[in-house]
């Protein structure tokens, strides 16, 4: 993790103590299994003598690593930002609703943090079927070319070597340079 291009950090939760894990260095792959582990779904992953699970449970837009680290330009993906709570027919759906409302207001609590929010129109997908993954893409695609001038106008381009380079891959070559000259 520590030798990403890019500064990382990966959160998961510890399910005995429900401690927020940080992952800022070692095994990406380790890190990654953890963080997204579903609990019930998938086996706890051990790390030094920790059973770790998805972050979600404890911080399911991870912007404080973010604000810890200093920085000032913060961009969020927010899943859940057609949310529709079931009609309540029984005692399953009102639980399921307590759960969602929840977590959504965790989400907004948390989308506070970050200066770009991208917001990609989900309700129409069942994330439990594989075959809506590809549109799901596409749908996260269409989301973030959408805030992409916002971003783009909190960005300084880096004056030279392997940000920059790296800045002109992330944004492309001509965008990069309509950047560069409306910030001259």
């Amino acid at each position: 993790i520590e030798d990403a291009p890019i500064p990382l950090a990966i959160v998961a939760t510890d399910i005995r103590t429900g401690e927020k894990v940080v992952f800022r260095e070692g095994e990406l792959a380790v890190a990654v299994m953890a963080s997204s582990c579903v609990p019930a779904i998938y086996r706890p992953v051990e790390v030094d003598g920790r059973l770790l699970v998805d972050g979600f449970l404890v911080e399911n837009v991870p912007l404080s690593p973010l604000v810890q680290a200093g920085l000032q330009v913060r961009v969020a993906v927010n899943l859940g930002a057609e949310q529709d709570y079931r009609e309540l027919e029984d005692l399953f759906d009102v639980i399921i609703n307590a759960m969602e409302i929840a977590i959504d207001a965790n989400t907004m609590n948390a989308l506070r943090l970050a200066q770009v929010i991208v917001g990609p129109r989900l309700a129409r997908f069942s994330r439990r079927d594989p075959a809506h993954v590809p549109d799901m893409y596409q749908e996260g695609r269409r989301a973030a070319r959408e805030v992409l001038p916002q971003l783009l106008a909190l960005l300084q381009p880096p004056p030279s070597g392997f940000w920059k380079s790296l800045w002109k891959k992330l944004i492309g070559e001509g965008e990069a340079r309509r950047v560069q000259n409306r910030v001259r």
